[in-house]
């Protein structure tokens, strides 16, 4: 609690003594991250624009702070907000992670309850949720050797965060957990033979050097959260708060229509490397979003318990996930 009174106390004395009201954001990824660029700088831009340069922001990367350690620190007021995803804070809430098995547009994300119950959970948590930019391009299997001619992965060892373990099972492989900087020598050794990753940001790990195959179709979505100290929040003058709001909003139509293109140019990227589209037969894509939704929902309820089976059953009642 003191340290969220000196936080208070500074935002005070920020609006009173300075030009311009700084908030200091964290980032869970660097740079080379399209979501860099495309929501985090482009949020702060839009809101210095809006405020007519009254709020500035200061961005720091995952070399401040590691992504699965950033959550705290914006809960405990020593940062303003974090742009983050549910995957980096799961031993807090299974509830961030939930969203990826959701691909729809935001305005229906709204109108099913589903934002207003998230915001809610974080609450809970000292947060408060501002916008969920959300690439609806997904997640993909990169693989040394195509889809078999049965349709399955059988026998091969695919690594993967949790919520790809339904996929995985699902085409016949082997599910493996290990750490993502040691996929490379992995892959290249032939003790892994693929790994799931987002349709945005594998491009870095090189993984095209060691693989061949992109996995199609892509499956679920990538939900970003964009969260902010509730403290501040609450503390902020009214006209902020709906300023920051109405540009969380925006955020989130644009990043909706626009993230597709960006996963197609890394696809383009990582073709142009080499790298073949392998497609499954129409049977197995038919039952790649059962797959995929059964397994996020199942690392979420395991972390969130009654309140992630809340929250799938808002969904499936707004037709909104199996």
């Amino acid at each position: 609690m003191l340290v969220r009174r000196l936080v208070l106390l500074s935002l005070v004395l920020a609006c009173t003594h300075a030009d311009a009201l700084e908030l200091r954001m964290l980032l869970a990824w660097d740079d080379a991250y399209a979501g860099v660029a495309h929501v985090a700088e482009r949020f702060a831009r839009r809101v210095d624009d809006s405020s007519h340069g009254e709020v500035k922001m200061v961005l720091s990367g995952p070399d401040s702070i590691p992504p699965f350690q950033q959550l705290l620190p914006v809960a405990l007021g020593i940062f303003d907000l974090v742009l983050t995803h549910g995957g980096y804070h799961l031993e807090t809430t299974g509830i961030g992670i939930a969203l990826d098995a959701l691909t729809v547009k935001p305005s229906v994300l709204h109108a099913a309850g589903i934002w207003d119950a998230v915001d809610r959970s974080y609450q809970a948590h000292g947060l408060k949720l501002l916008a969920l930019p959300t690439a609806s391009s997904g997640h993909q299997l990169f693989l040394r050797e195509a889809v078999g001619p049965d349709c399955s992965l059988s026998g091969r060892q695919i690594r993967g965060a949790p919520i790809y373990r339904g996929v995985i099972a699902g085409l016949g492989a082997q599910w493996q957990e290990q750490p993502v900087a040691a996929v490379y020598a992995a892959l290249e050794q032939k003790t892994l033979d693929g790994v799931g990753w987002s349709t945005l940001g594998a491009r870095t790990y090189k993984w095209h050097e060691v693989t061949r195959y992109l996995m199609r179709p892509s499956f679920g979505s990538v939900t970003h959260l964009l969260l902010m100290n509730l403290d501040t929040w609450q503390h902020l003058p009214l006209d902020l708060q709906k300023l920051l709001a109405d540009e969380g909003g925006k955020l989130e139509r644009r990043a909706w229509r626009r993230f597709k293109k960006y996963a197609a140019t890394e696809e383009n990227q990582l073709t142009m490397a080499g790298m073949q589209i392998s497609n499954l037969c129409p049977q197995q894509a038919e039952r790649l979003p059962q797959y995929w939704a059964d397994s996020v929902w199942q690392v979420a309820i395991e972390k969130s318990g009654d309140e992630a089976r809340a929250l799938r059953e808002l969904a499936r009642k707004a037709g909104l996930t199996p």
